[in-house]
Formats: structure tokens, sequence, C-alpha cells
């Protein structure tokens, strides 16, 4: 989350794990025993709220910025990028359909293409394609309302 908004004071930080995906999808955690110094941990967290916290808090604080902080980075991606289970794993589902949501609400020229680009991300996830689904189907017989 903290690259989206241009941050990488965390990337070296001892509180990420790289193992799985390298530092574009690293986790993030903080493992705490009996003995541990919180002092560190408790700096970290402040200044991570303070980074990206907080601006991610401010951003999403419109349905203006809902939809253009989701649908931005959705339509930015390339064609290779669309089917790349990665990709398709940084989006949770209530982050789609919320997208999907505040395009239409915003009255937005480009919400068929939101909408078509998630369905093409998400065309080999059921769990997210038919809630996509319910929803284009929904605004399309609901749209002359708007």
């Amino acid at each position: 989350m903290a690259k989206l908004f241009g941050v990488c004071d965390f990337d070296c930080s001892i509180f990420v794990d790289l193992s799985d995906n390298g530092i574009e999808y690293s986790n993030y955690s903080y493992k705490i025993g009996i003995d541990t110094d919180l002092q560190p941990i408790i700096k970290d967290h402040i200044q991570f709220m303070e980074k990206v916290t907080f601006p991610y808090f401010e951003k999403l604080s419109t349905v203006k910025g809902i939809s253009d902080y989701f649908n931005n980075r959705l339509l930015a991606l390339t064609d290779e990028e669309l089917k790349d289970r990665k990709v398709m794993k940084s989006f949770q589902k209530e982050e789609v359909l919320c997208a999907i949501i505040a395009s239409y609400l915003e009255n937005e020229e480009r919400l068929t293409e939101v909408i078509d680009t998630y369905k093409k991300l998400y065309s080999t996830s059921e769990f997210y394609f038919n809630d996509i689904n319910v929803l284009d189907n929904w605004i399309k017989d609901n749209n002359e309302v708007n």
C-alpha cells in the first residue's frame, strides 16, 4: 500500500517479510513476544499511519476519491497485468464492488470500461466475476434512474 502512495520509507524495514513475492507484494508484520521491546514497533507504526494510512483514509473519504483510487489503478494495468494472479489478489472483492458503485454514483463516462476491465481481470474467478455481473446487471436495469 505504501508504494501506491509513493512512500518507500518502509521497504527496508525490519518488519517487512519479502520471502514470498519481493517488495511489491511483501507482508508487513510485527512479531511480539514476552520480552519484545515495543518502542521500535510503536514508532514504526506511528510513522506508517502518518505517511500511508491517514493519506489513504483521506483519499477514500469521498465517492470520487474511491473511484479515482481504485479505478485509475485498474485502468492503468497492461493486458499482461490483467492476467497476473498477484494483481488479482491486490484488489479485495469489496474494493472492486465499491469502485464500480463509486464510478456509477459519479456518473463517470468510463463506467462501462471500468466494469469490463474488472470482468477481464476476474474472468477466471467466479467469486468475483459473479458479483461483478450482478452489479453490472443492476446498473443496466436502473441506469435511467441515474
